[in-house]
């Protein structure tokens, strides 16, 4: 393989391949990204090159930061937002937030389980294990 790739990408994918799927830690930041982009500006719909910018300035702004971004750039234009307006971005990124726990302690707790029964597993495949002991 390392014929085909080179060294170069040989490493890159020793060290950064392997340390991403380390914890089922295997899906790639840059897709999350490209998800909240094209969610954004579907890829169907042609627009133009500067519409695409402000899209994907405000994809990656959302994605960093939050929707509250959206207020501070208006603040930043002259224009102060609403309090109606920032209680309800306040409130998707905490539903946003409280989301993302829930399904990271369902992760946890479906690995949790795995483990378990791997554990479980290996015991009864010891306990099947005839023993040499003594008076046997």
């Amino acid at each position: 393989m390392s014929e085909l790739l080179g060294p170069f990408h040989e490493v890159l994918i020793n060290n950064i391949t392997g340390k991403k799927c380390i914890h089922g830690k295997t899906q790639n930041v840059n897709e999350s990204v490209n998800s909240v982009i094209w969610t954004r500006i579907p890829k169907n719909n042609f627009v133009s090159l500067k519409t695409l910018e402000l899209g994907v300035f405000e994809a990656i702004a959302s994605y960093n930061d939050g929707n509250i971004t959206k207020c501070k750039v208006l603040k930043s234009l002259g224009i102060e937002p609403g309090r109606r307006m920032i209680s309800v971005i306040e409130f998707l990124d905490n539903e946003r937030i409280r989301r993302a726990e829930v399904a990271i302690s369902d992760f946890l707790r479906n690995a949790r389980r795995q483990e378990k029964l791997r554990k479980r597993k290996l015991e009864e495949n010891l306990e099947e294990t005839p023993s040499y002991d003594r008076g046997m």
